[in-house]
């Protein structure tokens, strides 16, 4: 019974402990990451400038083939959404739209999410000639509730944000390049 008291209270000490850490910690989440694509500006545009066609390079639709999903909008235009709902943990349900765009040079988007907790992040593809190819950056920022924001001690979301950009600029750059 000792034993089971003892570690009931080391647990308690360590979540009070990762709790209260969390209160001074930033809740902010900033990721960015590039790639040169050997391909004019005009060409990347066709594939960053849509929905439809974000989702041909995106790795992250592709993680359940079941999910539903809804374009509403015009596609390419301010206001344009697509939104899923998956079963699987990993995507769940959410909404990508895009909130504003500049020709040729840069598409912001919003990201709501609302399974396992609701909120929201901003993010950006920006292209940026560099002689006959194109640097396009893809861009990610949100916030954290407390208490969540104790995960970035573990750096899960950020993890699968890197990766899931390295995946999604390679796929964009052989759509681009082939």
């Amino acid at each position: 019974m000792r034993t089971v008291k003892t570690t009931g209270l080391i647990l308690l000490a360590i979540a009070v402990i990762l709790l209260l850490a969390a209160l001074f910690m930033k809740g902010e989440i900033h990721i960015e990451q590039s790639v040169e694509i050997n391909a004019p500006v005009s060409k990347v545009w066709d594939y960053t400038s849509s929905i439809r066609d974000m989702n041909a390079w995106s790795p992250w639709f592709t993680k359940d083939e079941n999910m539903q999903t809804k374009i509403s909008g015009i596609d390419g235009r301010p206001g344009a959404q697509f939104c899923w709902e998956s079963k699987t943990t990993i995507i769940s349900k959410g909404c990508l739209s895009i909130a504003d765009i500049k020709p040729q040079q840069q598409v912001d988007i919003k990201l709501s999410l609302y399974i396992p907790y609701q909120t929201s992040a901003k993010g950006y593809i920006k292209l940026e000639p560099k002689g006959t190819s194109t640097k396009v950056t893809l861009m990610f920022y949100g916030k954290r509730p407390y208490p969540l924001r104790v995960m970035k001690i573990f750096g899960v979301v950020e993890k699968a944000v890197n990766n899931n950009f390295t995946t999604g600029l390679q796929n964009l750059k052989i759509l681009c390049e082939g």
